[in-house]
């Protein structure tokens, strides 16, 4: 084979003033695209970005060709910026659990490229790749080029403007890159992304084949309109996203781009020129098809079609474009080869399009992908449409998302579609770009949504930014946060009762008015009845009081402020001088107020309450919770605790100047609205904005909203922040929450989609975040497991969590023992896990074998033995499974490991084991798990036929059916991990869960069987319809009607 040295047939001569000459004369500029992030876009988003990109096209003159290319490499999440042994023991494990993480990563051009005025578009035998370099015939004069670059400026302004897509134009930097970079145009010769330095690698061309380095490429084209849908518009349902209440969109072509798993560039080209020929042509083909339509009908058909064609190409203001449209994958592994080929043909199925693999041409096409050689692509390769039409075909999403945001106030929460982390800003950028006015929040989830685990991440986050947060709480949540975070936990309890001490003043704090006030509120809410009022006499007596008081500590320093010593100075001092004075009791009662008050000193039944010596600096802890879950109904404790808190924030708004203030309200808020609180409530959401502050609310239920006119009519009207979770639960009442919350359309359609397609291979649930009233987007919230066992609500894991602190001697050591156990425990757990799945399944006939525990020994069992008969051998197949899989896959040395281990698992944990036998008896029998395992059944029932069914089909190429098997194969493995959930509610720390939770696990799981059994019901019913397309006659119809079922 002959060799040649590529820069001899270079297509680009040269790079001047940021402009792609080519060889041929032809001159092109290069954009970096900035598009809309994936799943983000409505139905109407798309229908703009659609008018703009057409109406801008209008501007160009005959001869330019808009070539679009998106690029999608795999790639390894990493922020050397970020380091993992900062000190900050949640933020370390968090960079290394996201550190190395896989993602594919896009980046979209955009090149517009004028064809010189007299060269002939070229077919694929006048590439320039099969010519060594020569002079161009014709150049463009400098006028030419002026008004070339003036359409490119006034294009690219245009889109700019619009806000729908961004365009960046590229310099000779960018493109041809410096001696430590690599550029644009070296990048597609070599298939790598930006690169440091440059790696020289050859390029093979045999027989139609094309390799680049180590990597093989594949082609295929939508050239041919006789391969493409009858109809298109820019967007479609995406069905895993969508619900019988709403439809998901998604761009019609996104199936090509994002949601293709596979290294490849995706290229579209729309060239615009003078159509009269062609239009001509067109016109002569069909009269002459028009008079030959009584020979053959199809003349007739085709006929009409160009006659509809030309009848649209009459109207005024529409003009003909020629159209192609490419996918180039890559691998450098052989053996990925078939999976490679049968993506790309399933992707471009589900666009309603037949793929072509191209081999004769494939190499011309892949030259004129060269960023400014458009010029270059074979006419033949093209087909005639209109802008309309051609530009549906365009990917309108971005999937690579802003990972590196400077923002102070980020969380960092995951990209919906790479799982990547993403510092989402909910505060200050926001407010600075007029999205919200305010930085209030409300967040709403049903239970088990993960609202409290979303909560307890997002106060870390606010901690770590060096916040204040007050944050009340009913329940515990934040326990292990707040003790990680060393702040100051106050909850009632037996043995460590509530305990404040208001008269304290912090190092610095002052007697001001707002403290003198807070004083008087909390003394006439002991002394005085709820609905007792109070004389103006008793108002000045009690201001006396407390300015006499701390007149006289500060004549004896040594002297602790408390409730006790001002009961004293009280009782000792004040009193004589009432008296002295003259005051009537009418006026005010000193005795009364004493003995009122004599339960709140030394000795009475609450002297802890306000003479607490431990946790005492309030004004100067950065992390404040109350747990007012044992309080919440008591007539006294409740009302004080409530007054310290009102006391406590505004004290820190008003005088804490350029430091952000938090105050959370979790489900507590009910009981304070309830306690006369709820005026302040309405005083923090209305006036903490002005204090760089920000009040949250957290709530579960529908009703709370609409019960309470504090939330209805404060506190929604006055958060511009709507954070919603899991909404399942309200599918049916959904319409009523988003009158509520003011939700668009947009919006609804994503709360409803959260957590209906999770990447099953990673734990997360999935978040909506709504900034003021156009900007929602969802995201993952994922944390490493480090983190997951600091912000868990299962009452076993928190015990289990403080068990580890306690033998570990602290919190943090505790939970990084923990979770070093679990990761180096887990080929054993699975062991163990296995043993207690037959213990648990052995009674039991009806029992399903499919414990998510040997995946594919187990699936290999379901594939080979009769399903019935397998239920009556549960225990006989799953122990000769598991014996095999461990015998081919552990070593001897390791099976006595396990073993024993195993063993001191069964001794350490007897108690858990009886609790497994009550827990299986109860749930076993429960008549819901006998309907989940009969429709498990039913599922892999369906799956033995449609397998069968598809390889006995000749319709389906090798490389098809490999995909196809893999298909149904991920289906199954899905399946398996479905009732390895049932499993999981009766084993190891799942046995642990309230029956709440065992019912909500049971209810998830049912509806992921559901979804999986319509996936598979699904993609049967598209390879039937696919193989009866090409169904050669009659009898081979019937065939494949009897084969699957028709």
């Amino acid at each position: 084979m002959r060799s040649y040295q590529i820069h001899t047939f270079l297509p680009i001569q040269e790079i001047d003033n940021n402009c792609l000459l080519s060889r041929n004369g032809d001159i092109a500029i290069a954009c970096a695209v900035t598009k809309q992030p994936l799943y983000d876009l409505s139905p109407a988003e798309y229908g703009r970005l659609h008018e703009t990109l057409q109406k801008a096209m209008e501007l160009f003159t005959y001869g330019t060709i808009v070539h679009f290319q998106d690029i999608y490499n795999n790639t390894a999440w990493t922020d050397l910026t970020l380091p993992t042994d900062t000190g900050d023991i949640l933020a370390d494990s968090s960079n290394r659990h996201f550190n190395g993480r896989l993602y594919r990563m896009q980046r979209s051009f955009l090149y517009i490229t004028k064809r010189t005025a007299t060269r002939r578009p070229p077919d694929s035998s006048l590439s320039s790749l099969l010519r060594s370099a020569h002079d161009p015939q014709y150049c463009s004069t400098q006028a030419e080029i002026d008004a070339f670059l003036a359409e490119c400026r006034q294009f690219i302004d245009g889109l700019n403007a619009s806000g729908v897509i961004q365009l960046k134009h590229l310099t000779g930097e960018d493109l041809m890159g410096t001696m430590s970079r690599t550029g644009l145009l070296e990048q597609y010769m070599t298939l790598e992304q930006f690169q440091r330095a440059a790696v020289l690698q050859d390029v093979d061309i045999d027989k139609g084949e094309i390799r680049v380095g180590r990597k093989r490429l594949v082609l295929y084209t939508l050239a041919d309109a006789a391969n493409l849908p009858s109809q298109c518009s820019p967007f479609r349902l995406y069905e895993p996203y969508s619900t019988a209440n709403t439809n998901y969109p998604i761009g019609h072509a996104t199936t090509l781009g994002p949601l293709l798993d596979v290294d490849h560039i995706c290229n579209l080209y729309i060239e615009k020129f003078d159509a009269r020929d062609e239009l001509q042509r067109l016109e002569t083909q069909r009269r002459r098809l028009h008079s030959m339509a009584g020979a053959d009908r199809t003349n007739a058909a085709t006929a009409a079609d160009i006659d509809a064609f030309l009848d649209q190409a009459a109207k005024p203001g529409q003009w003909v474009v020629r159209v192609h449209q490419n996918i180039l994958g890559w691998t450098e592994d052989p053996a990925f080869l078939p999976e490679l080929n049968s993506r790309i043909i399933t992707a471009i199925h589900r666009t309603g399009a037949t793929p072509h693999l191209e081999t004769v041409g494939a190499p011309q096409i892949w030259w004129a992908g060269i960023p400014g050689n458009a010029g270059d692509l074979p006419v033949n390769e093209t087909f005639l449409s209109f802008p309309g039409a051609a530009l549906c075909w365009l990917i309108p999403e971005g999937s690579d998302p802003t990972t590196k945001t400077t923002t102070p106030s980020g969380i960092r929460l995951g990209d919906r579609h790479t799982g990547i982390p993403v510092n989402v800003d909910l505060s200050d950028e926001p407010l600075k770009k007029g999205w919200i006015t305010n930085r209030n929040k409300f967040i709403l989830g049903g239970s088990g949504s993960g609202k409290s685990f979303f909560t307890n991440l997002l106060v870390r986050s606010y901690h770590a930014q060096r916040a204040h947060i007050v944050l009340l709480d009913i329940g515990g949540s934040y326990k292990s946060l707040c003790q990680l975070l060393d702040g100051y936990y106050f909850e009632c309890a037996e043995a460590n009762p509530i305990r404040f001490n208001p008269f304290l003043l912090a190092e610095g704090e002052t007697l001001d008015t707002e403290k003198k006030e807070s004083l008087k509120a909390l003394l006439l809410t002991l002394w005085k009845k709820t609905d007792e009022g109070f004389r103006r006499s008793e108002y000045v007596a009690l201001s006396n009081m407390i300015e006499g008081y701390y007149a006289w500590l500060a004549d004896i320093p040594s002297t602790t402020p408390c409730f006790d010593s001002f009961y004293e100075w009280t009782r000792d001092v004040f009193q004589p001088r009432v008296v002295e004075v003259g005051v009537r009791e009418s006026d005010f009662d000193c005795r009364n107020l004493l003995y009122v008050l004599r339960p709140y000193y030394k000795g009475g039944e609450y002297d802890y309450l306000l003479n607490a010596t431990e946790n005492t600096d309030l004004f100067h802890q950065r992390l404040i919770v109350f747990d007012l879950d044992a309080i919440k109904d008591h007539p006294i404790l409740f009302p004080i605790t409530t007054i310290i808190i009102m006391e406590l924030f505004t004290s820190k708004m008003r005088k804490l100047k350029g430091v952000r203030k938090v105050i959370l309200l979790e489900e507590a808020w009910k009981a304070i609205a309830k306690e006369g609180m709820s005026d302040y409530v309405k005083y923090l959401f209305k006036t903490v904005r002005k204090f760089y502050g920000e009040a949250i609310v957290v709530t579960q239920d529908i009703e709370d909203i609409v019960s309470s006119p504090v939330v209805k009519n404060a506190i929604i009207n006055n958060a511009d922040c709507k954070i919603l979770l899991d909404q399942s639960k309200f599918l049916n009442r959904f319409d009523q929450i988003q009158e509520l919350l003011g939700l668009t359309e947009k919006d609804k359609t994503m709360v409803l989609s959260l957590n209906r397609a999770n990447d099953p291979n990673l734990k997360y649930k999935e978040v909506f975040i709504g900034l003021g009233a156009d900007h929602g987007r969802v995201y993952r919230v994922e944390v490493p497991l480090e983190e997951y066992l600091v912000y868990t609500t299962e009452e076993k894991e928190k015990v289990k969590v403080f068990e580890y602190a306690g033998q570990h001697g602290s919190l943090w050591k505790g939970i990084d023992a923990l979770a070093a156990d679990i990761r180096s425990g887990a080929v054993k757990l699975l062991v163990a896990a296995l043993l207690t799945g037959l213990f648990l399944l052995a009674p039991h006939a009806r029992a399903s074998a499919q414990v998510d525990i040997i995946g594919d020994a187990i699936k290999e069992a379901l594939e080979s033995a009769d399903l019935h008969i397998q239920r009556l051998q549960t225990k006989t197949i799953l122990l000769q499974n598991a014996e095999k899989a461990l015998e081919n896959t552990m070593a001897g040395d390791l099976l006595d490991d396990i073993t024993g281990w195993v063993q001191q698992q069964k001794d350490l944990y007897g108690e858990y084991y009886n609790e497994l036998w009550q827990v299986k008896d109860a749930f076993v029998h429960y008549s819901k798990v006998v309907t989940l395992l009969d429709r498990q059944a039913q599922l892999v029932s369906d799956y033995q036929r449609a397998t069968a069914a598809v390889k006995q089909d000749a319709h389906f190429s090798p490389g098809e059916l490999t995909h196809i098997l893999s298909v149904y194969s991920g289906i199954l493995d899905a399946s398996i991990r479905d009732v390895g959930r049932l499993a999981t509610v009766l084993t190891g720390f799942a046995t642990q869960m309230d029956d709440a939770a065992r019912l909500r696990l049971l209810d998830e799981t049912a509806a992921d069987i559901d979804r999986n059994s319509a996936t598979l019901r699904t993609f049967t019913q598209e390879n039937s319809l696919l193989s009866l397309q090409r169904a050669k006659d009659a009898a081979d119809i019937q065939v494949i009607q009897k084969l699957y079922g028709l």
